[in-house]
């Protein structure tokens, strides 16, 4: 998973996952989750499902559900990469592969990261300024018109 643990980003986060031995697949409309007969129809494929993004939740426990509320990403278009809108801080990820109904699998990556400040870009005006000083002559830093004519 990338960003490697311990790196500092600036949001937004690009998480990129990969997984071996595992079918990603898109997550229907009707994941199965609506309460209705539980039918051979409806038992998700072992071995496939998509991936989740958990964020300073720790990873699920294998064979539990992964909520459906803040904190637990569901890219359900099974793909590997997702983008995160966070503030400066630490966070905790967990990438976590899930079957269509988000039941968890035990294939995790977990990573820590920091996002810091984006700062904006003030180097352009900081070599605006630079760029005045070598304007001068002298360059001791007064006004030249100042100095002898």
């Amino acid at each position: 998973m990338s960003p490697n643990d311990g790196d500092v980003v600036t949001s937004p986060v690009e998480i990129e996952m990969e997984i071996e031995d595992f079918e990603l697949q898109a997550v229907d409309a009707d994941d199965g989750n609506d309460g209705g007969d539980d039918d051979e129809a409806d038992a998700p494929d072992d071995g496939a499902g998509h991936l989740h993004v958990i964020v300073d939740e720790g990873c699920v426990d294998p064979g539990y559900l992964i909520p459906l509320e803040g904190g637990y990403l569901h890219p359900t278009e099974g793909v590997t990469q997702i983008e995160l809108d966070l503030e400066p801080g630490e966070y905790d990820l967990c990438a976590q592969a899930g079957d269509d109904q988000h039941n968890a699998y035990n294939m995790i990556d977990e990573l820590s990261i920091e996002v810091a400040e984006d700062v904006d870009d003030g180097n352009e005006d900081d070599e605006s300024e630079t760029g005045d000083d070598d304007d001068n002559e002298t360059g001791d830093g007064d006004n030249d018109s100042d100095d002898e004519n």
